[in-house]
């Protein structure tokens, strides 16, 4: 065994290449020495011990533990695959898993995993349970961090623990949640008939269109028949065999058949009873409009008709403010229309951010021949009137609150780093496009634009060329329309920046880098920050080997280092420090934009000295006192001396006696003193030092 080190209750020993544990050995070992000591002034030497048994973990290093491999989510269920079969007595707690979750508005929060993970059949998935379901709509990535206890871990030898892993995507969300009632109302169509609309929170499949028995409508105690059924968007239609004057109270009870009504996902809806009160019949008027990312809601102040629902491209919604260069209008498309009870909810092809404005939108509705919206009394005269491009609706941005101002900490220099006051949302894509840097000196490039991997607060910006002390430095961020840009980690968007100074920071000076002596021992070598422009004598420095100054004799310099020269050379396994006292005046050490290094150490030095072969010790013991029966011999070992160094050496001795043939040890003398007795009377006495 070679190069014990120790550490805080930890001694590591390094076992020959020659002997090596194998994967079947049984490994031992035996202490018999008495240099080991406990931590701290006077501690306790520890005590001999035989033969105690070592674990041999010797091939299972190369044993890689199993590796995630897909990620399904149906609901408040989150199943996690791997490639290789768990350990079912090793599952951690639900709260190592957390979800990232993200919208179609790039809103985000998070979903923590709750209880404990549960083992899979097969043994190569584990569930965990979510405190809040995922909705199909939704993207999620999922973070798994390693534990203290309980970790993941695999079965094969070893139980080789699952590694923390990070946004890792969630490849499936299924839809488990069954539809909700979420509203409804009553019109009169004629002086016989009214219309019944049931909203639900989601939409619906057009083929779940249950009977007109599934449904008991009554006003008062009078049963009102339901004539016809019929299935639009996130709506269900009765049409019914009964006037319905304004104010009118009916119960509707929904017991499921054979054909349920259920989303597009096949989850049927469960039974209810709910009263409504009829609404006026009439031309239903525009009360609101407002945008919140992707949806543009718009209000009215009677039902609709959720069976007349214009074409998406009947709507168009314009942005003034993404007018490039005095070019025409931003035009945001709409992709999708659902109407239900008194709203139209537009779906737009891409979501309008928070820091896009608070009022800069307008809307515009082209009445078509077919499908226009209407109240639900259905009568061509209750259909709403256009919105021209003349004359639009203004639509408010309802998300503007969510535009974080006055976000930025601090620029400075060093390429430029602009800093946050809270932590950017590292999950951005970023582009160098959206920022511009101006600097007195002349143009300057953005060639790159990278979140500090070190501190979510910071994002650095790549430049084309360096600053010189005295330039002035203003950096602005600019977000494209329609681009989702900067977000911090509390899910708001980040204002453009105009224009922001930059400090450019004072020069600093020079650091010791690393340490380490050269390898022949001769002198240590110092690198710095920079370049040295100059260095103070020699004796500024202060080298200790094993607790022991060592005097230096020559200091010079080259590049980024210094180099000292030592009066004895450093041998193998020696401790080195090295310090650096600042002179009070007069020559310094100096770094190549002319500040003087500050004093530091002492520091270790790395020694880089090869171990050589072991040499030979020389001299001899000598025996000192006198040859008569009763005295006392005395074994010195001062003429001893060996090439590698005798630090921490001990010695072991034999007494020997001879009486004209060959030696013969003495019984029980192994000190370094013997006292003669009668039987070495006559005979030669040596001693044997090992």
């Amino acid at each position: 065994m070679s190069n014990p080190t120790a550490t805080t209750g930890r001694l590591t020993l390094t076992l020959n290449d020659a002997s090596a544990a194998q994967v079947s050995d049984t490994v031992t070992l035996t202490y018999a020495g008495s240099e080991l000591r406990g931590s701290g002034t006077g501690g306790k030497r520890v005590a001999m011990f035989r033969d105690l048994a070592v674990t041999n973990n010797t091939g299972t290093e190369d044993i890689p533990a199993p590796e995630r491999a897909e990620v399904r989510a149906a609901g408040t269920q989150l199943r996690v695959h791997f490639n290789k079969a768990l350990n079912a007595s090793s599952l951690p707690a639900g709260s190592a898993f957390r979800l990232t979750v993200r919208d179609g508005d790039d809103d985000y929060r998070y979903i923590a995993g709750t209880g404990t993970a549960a083992l899979g059949g097969g043994s190569t998935f584990v569930n965990v349970t979510l405190a809040r379901a995922l909705r199909p709509d939704e993207r999620a990535i999922l973070k798994y961090t390693k534990p203290a206890s309980n970790p993941l871990q695999g079965t094969e030898t070893g139980n080789p623990a699952v590694l923390s892993f990070y946004s890792f995507p969630v490849a499936w969300i299924t839809d488990d949640t069954v539809p909700a009632f979420d509203g409804g109302t009553v019109v009169q169509t004629s002086s016989t008939t009214s219309k019944m609309a049931l909203s639900f929170d989601e939409d619906l499949d057009a083929a779940s269109e249950p009977a007109a028995g599934d449904f008991a409508v009554a006003t008062g105690a009078t049963a009102v028949t339901v004539s016809d059924v019929a299935v639009a968007g996130r709506s269900v239609v009765l049409s019914l065999a009964s006037a319905a004057s304004e104010g009118t109270a009916f119960t509707v009870v929904y017991t499921p058949g054979t054909i349920r009504i259920r989303d597009k996902a096949g989850n049927g809806a469960a039974a209810f009873r709910q009263t409504l009160n009829a609404a006026a019949a009439g031309q239903p008027a525009l009360s609101s409009a407002l945008v919140d990312g992707h949806l543009v809601t718009l209000t009215f102040d009677k039902p609709l008709d959720p069976e007349s629902a214009p074409a998406a491209g009947q709507f168009t919604l314009y942005h003034p403010a993404g007018v490039a260069g005095g070019g025409t209008t931003y035009n945001i498309r709409v992709a999708s229309v659902a109407v239900a009870g008194r709203t139209v909810v537009l779906s737009l092809d891409h979501p309008v951010y928070p820091c896009a404005g608070a009022s800069p939108f307008t809307l515009s509705y082209a009445v078509p021949t077919e499908s226009p919206l209407q109240g639900l009394d259905g009568t061509d005269t209750a259909a709403v009137p256009a919105m021209s491009g003349d004359d639009p609706m203004a639509v408010r941005n309802d998300r503007s609150g969510w535009c974080g101002l006055g976000w930025l900490d601090s620029a400075r220099n060093g390429s430029v780093i602009i800093r946050a006051k809270r932590p950017f949302d590292t999950s951005v894509a970023l582009s160098a496009a959206w920022f511009a840097v101006t600097a007195s000196g002349g143009p300057v490039t953005v060639t790159g634009a990278a979140f500090d991997p070190d501190d979510p607060h910071e994002l650095v910006l790549s430049l084309d060329r360096k600053f010189e002390p005295d330039e002035t430095v203003t950096v602005s961020y600019t977000r494209p329309p329609g681009e989702s840009g900067l977000w911090d980690v509390t899910g708001k968007q980040l204002a453009d920046l105009s224009e922001a100074t930059v400090t450019i920071a004072a020069a600093l000076p020079a650091r010791l880098e690393s340490a380490a002596t050269e390898p022949q021992g001769r002198g240590l070598v110092l690198t710095f920050t920079q370049d040295i422009a100059h260095s103070s004598a020699h004796k500024s420095y202060t080298v200790t080997v094993d607790g022991e100054r060592r005097a230096t004799v020559r200091v010079f310099w080259q590049d980024d280092t210094v180099g000292l020269v030592l009066a004895e050379p450093v041998r193998w396994g020696e401790v080195v420090t090295v310090a650096y006292a600042k002179p009070a005046s007069g020559v310094m050490l100096y770094g190549a934009n002319g500040r003087a290094v500050e004093s530091f150490g002492p520091v270790t030095v790395s020694n880089a000295v090869a171990r050589s072969a072991n040499s030979p010790a020389t001299g001899a013991p000598a025996i000192g006192g006198t040859a008569r029966v009763g005295e006392t011999l005395t074994a010195t070992t001062a003429n001893i001396a060996d090439p590698d160094g005798l630090t921490g050496a001990s010695y072991a001795f034999q007494w020997l006696s001879n009486a004209g043939g060959a030696d013969a040890e003495i019984a029980g003398a192994t000190a370094s003193t013997y006292t003669l007795t009668a039987a070495e009377e006559g005979r030669t006495v040596r001693v044997r030092v090992t």
